[in-house]
């Protein structure tokens, strides 16, 4: 194993150091915010997979169920995530490597692809789903007899 390697993991999620470095960095990468929005984006696919459990109930009914009972389950419990994030990266990086990325994140640039990560993340995320679907596609396509063949009727 590389030495950087066994220092992080010695190091690692136990250490009160680099617990208190990943928590600097996780904050330096804006992820508190990052939880908020994902929570947020959560909410209607919430209400639909409910509005099929109850779907005599208006939408707005159940929108109004999933703000009321739903939301601030997910609102009070986002520093779980934050905590779980800051635990990861205090197994995998050194105190001193997670400083100097935090330390870049405050720079311009940092902040500035700091600010870029979220729309970057959702583009990219939406080009692999449908990179994902015609690859699927292609190859379902391309091996239909013999996946039949073995079973699988397409």
């Amino acid at each position: 194993m590389p030495a950087r390697a066994e220092e992080a993991r010695t190091d690692g999620a136990g250490s009160a150091q680099a617990l208190a470095a990943a928590r600097g960095l996780v904050a330096s990468l804006g992820l508190q915010g990052q939880v908020e929005d994902m929570i947020g984006q959560m909410r209607a696919p919430m209400i639909a997979a409910l509005r099929q459990q109850a779907p005599r109930l208006p939408e707005a009914q159940v929108a109004s169920l999933v703000d009321e009972f739903v939301m601030p389950e997910f609102r009070a419990r986002a520093g779980e995530v934050v905590e779980a994030t800051a635990a990861i990266y205090a197994g995998r990086l050194t105190p001193a490597e997670m400083r100097q990325v935090a330390e870049f994140y405050a720079t311009l640039v940092g902040a500035k692809l700091r600010g870029l990560m979220p729309e970057v993340f959702a583009e990219s995320m939406r080009f692999g789903q449908a990179w994902g679907a015609r690859v699927a596609a292609a190859a379902l396509a391309k091996h239909r007899e013999a996946l039949r063949a073995r079973g699988l009727n397409l």
